[in-house]
């Protein structure tokens, strides 16, 4: 039954669509076959699911008990945002401690991902050159060893794509309340999902005041309705960097220290053109990838563009 819905929609979709389509499935493939039993011996995701079974028993959902204290790592936040350990829950009510089944449902967020992105993509570039793009999101084996971890990286990835669509789709048109309605709910929800998600609603009134001033005030009232939506939760719960950082300096800094060298090096290991990332040829096979591709993108937007101003001429 599944796959006769699955055939009907298919053969009523239009040609990128389908090409999205078969991305998303060969996503969703390679991520789930590739999921495995057990854990790095990170604790980030011990966390995560500490968050769901405190949720699934009816306990509070802060603070977590089971974690020894590291005097050497003091930076633990008393709770993270709550979002990824609600999708949680459901599978450690069916299948309890099963890293496959969570892993797998990583694979379902990368997969959304891809959709998303490619949706995202078309909006700005012929089908071609989304397309490309797509390429490198499904055969990174970066993105594929990554999706065999219980974080939150890829779910934040697939709720950003959705919150960036809706913030499109606000700006892009008039203002109206079902629009208005379904940015605020992303701008919430992306919070929930990871701290850095905040920035989102500090990006929303900035945009509409550098680019889209009709808007101004009803972005403002959509990041102001938000924050105390936050608040109400509670601050703590939501794991602001506040709290990370204890509003030190020092601590900030440190914290900050070699980031944007490590995010560009990160970059370079997501084309994963050579698997030693610790070699000097690998950075800099990588690293020339990456600026192609950097390249590609540029001039796919700039042709957009130019489309999209020769289409209005006209």
């Amino acid at each position: 039954g599944v796959g006769i819905v699955i055939a009907t929609l298919y053969r009523r979709l239009g040609t990128y669509q389908k090409w999205l389509m078969v991305a998303c499935g060969l996503a969703f493939f390679f991520a789930a076959t590739a999921a495995r039993d057990g854990h790095d011996w990170g604790g980030d995701y011990a966390q995560y699911i500490l968050h769901a079974q405190n949720l699934l028993e009816g306990k509070a959902y802060a603070p977590i008990t089971g974690i020894i204290p590291n005097s050497y790592l003091d930076w633990m936040v008393p709770a993270y945002p709550p979002l990824y350990p609600l999708f949680i829950v459901p599978i450690l009510a069916v299948f309890g401690l099963s890293f496959v089944a969570l892993k797998v449902q990583i694979a379902a967020f990368l997969a959304a991902s891809v959709g998303l992105f490619g949706r995202l993509a078309r909006n700005y570039l012929p089908a071609g050159w989304a397309l490309g793009a797509i390429a490198f999101m499904v055969f990174s084996p970066f993105l594929l060893k990554f999706s065999n971890k219980v974080l939150t990286e890829i779910p934040y990835m697939a709720v950003s794509f959705a919150a960036l669509i809706a913030a499109q789709s606000f700006f892009d048109k008039e203002k109206s309340w079902q629009s208005a309605s379904i940015l605020l709910i992303s701008m919430i929800a992306l919070s929930m999902t990871r701290s850095l998600g905040v920035s989102f609603i500090l990006a929303v009134p900035a945009y509409a005041l550098v680019s889209r001033r009709s808007h101004f005030f009803l972005a403002s009232a959509l990041a102001a309705t938000a924050t105390a939506t936050l608040l109400a939760i509670s601050w703590s719960m939501i794991g602001f960097y506040v709290e990370e950082t204890g509003m030190s300096l020092d601590r900030i800094l440190v914290w900050m220290q070699g980031k944007p060298a490590g995010y560009f090096l990160k970059f370079g290991r997501f084309l994963a053109l050579f698997p030693k990332e610790s070699a000097s040829f690998a950075l800099t096979l990588n690293g020339l990838a990456a600026a192609v591709y950097l390249a590609f993108t540029a001039v796919g937007i700039l042709k957009r563009r130019r489309f999209s101003v020769v289409e209005a001429y006209h």
